[in-house]
């Protein structure tokens, strides 16, 4: 039940999300560290999805595992009553523990973050990173990279089968002298 806990409130922290769009920077603020941290997270959560399938499937997992739990405990029970009391129990549980758990994530992501940062960033750079994001430039990053990296994984992909093409064709055209040097070195080691 904890583990199934876990994932409503992850959906519930997650889904309440703002778009990158309307996010903000403080670079003002006592903690501007902190502050870019905080805004880093937020604009990667929503403008790369991170957790969008997570938080799009947790209803539903969580209805579907309550509902096999009280198959198992009640089979007596006609499914349509199984079923509905599944789904309310799910709708219900997000609603009562989400603020909680919300902030509790919120936390520990935060300092994960930190944690995650820090190995690669100094505080200067993070903070430089969270204000690159503001300018109009960093902003159409958010919304370019998306398609772009979709675009190079199409292209590595186009790019692979051909060099396994012609890798394969230059191994055909060579495959006489391929074979002899290696029976030459073979016959080497004996």
């Amino acid at each position: 039940m904890k583990f199934k806990l876990t994932f409503i409130a992850l959906a519930c922290i997650l889904a309440g999300n703002p778009l990158a769009q309307s996010l903000s920077f403080s670079p003002s603020s006592n903690n501007e560290y902190q502050s870019a941290l905080k805004y880093l997270l937020q604009i990667q959560q929503s403008s790369f999805g991170i957790f969008d399938q997570i938080i799009n499937s947790l209803p539903q997992q969580v209805e579907s595992s309550m509902y096999q739990e009280l198959k198992a405990q009640r089979p007596d029970q006609p499914d349509d009553m199984l079923r509905k009391f599944a789904k309310t129990y799910s709708q219900v549980t997000i609603e009562k523990i989400g603020p909680e758990l919300k902030n509790m994530l919120s936390q520990a992501t935060l300092k994960f973050a930190e944690e995650t940062y820090s190995q690669a960033f100094t505080e200067q750079e993070v903070i430089e990173l969270a204000a690159f994001y503001q300018t109009p430039t960093g902003q159409k990053m958010l919304t370019q990279l998306p398609k772009v990296m979709q675009h190079l994984a199409n292209n590595m992909q186009n790019l692979g089968q051909t060099l396994q093409k012609s890798a394969e064709n230059i191994i055909q055209a060579q495959e006489k002298a391929i074979m002899d040097e290696t029976i030459r070195r073979l016959e080497a080691q004996h």
